[in-house]
């Protein structure tokens, strides 16, 4: 899942639409599957940022067979009660079949609202899980350490201090320059994804890819088990 810093930000933008409040997604049952087709009624200009935002927010949740990101985001929305309701029954044709017919319909009124408070419900489930991760990573108890090193990409900052020194690990893992430069500020660091995005100035999103992908990397290198073991030897105690 993606990190709370990533639906927090696309909370934020999907309050921030403008002329929300008259945009809708209306589905409709075509077929009688349960599974129907989504259109958006209300404001064009709404509905194309509505739809950048539902995109990029449905890669971090996307799963099964279904490729249309805004179909996936629209599904969920609906899968978990958020927003929508059943308006019955209505009459439509569809592409292949000019006669008009009975079908299952529904909506989800003010869906840029409904789509913030459900990023929030998926925030407040991404800071749960980095709460657990941290409780089972001993490094993150360390004190801080002064480190002195040449001024490099990896190391943005020589004046910063970290609060410890994993560069042997995450030379193991193999990173791309930046994934490292990311990983190093979050990880030895303690900044925060917002206060990385700052400093580097990209997008938090971006920010949010890179270490996603290092750590991806750094489990893969097999490091993880040993930073940890070294880490249990070398912790400071209470």
């Amino acid at each position: 899942m993606a990190s709370s810093d990533f639906w927090r930000d696309i909370a934020e933008q999907f309050g921030n639409i403008r002329e929300s409040e008259a945009l809708t997604a209306e589905w409709a049952d075509l077929a009688d599957t349960g599974v129907g087709l989504w259109f958006l009624t209300g404001s064009n200009s709404a509905g194309y940022s509505f739809e950048a935002l539902a995109r990029r927010a449905a890669t971090e949740i996307a799963r099964g067979s279904d490729s249309d990101l805004l179909t996936i985001w629209l599904n969920e929305l609906r899968r978990q009660d958020f927003g929508f309701k059943e308006t019955g029954f209505i009459l439509m044709s569809g592409p292949d079949e000019p006669e008009r017919k009975r079908c299952h319909a529904g909506q989800i009124n003010r869906v840029c609202e409904v789509s913030a408070n459900f990023c929030r419900k998926l925030e407040a489930e991404a800071v749960q899980a980095e709460f657990e991760k941290k409780k089972q990573l001993p490094f993150l108890t360390l004190k801080p350490v002064a480190i002195s090193q040449s001024p490099t990409a990896k190391s943005p900052d020589t004046k910063r201090v970290k609060k410890q020194d994993l560069s042997r690990y995450l030379d193991a893992a193999k990173l791309t320059e930046r994934q490292y430069q990311c990983a190093s500020l979050r990880w030895e660091y303690g900044l925060s994804v917002s206060a990385i995005a700052r400093e580097l100035k990209l997008s938090r999103m971006t920010i949010d890819q890179h270490i996603k992908f290092a750590q991806k990397k750094f489990d893969a290198s097999d490091m993880y088990q040993k930073m940890r073991k070294q880490l249990a030897r070398t912790a400071p105690e209470d």
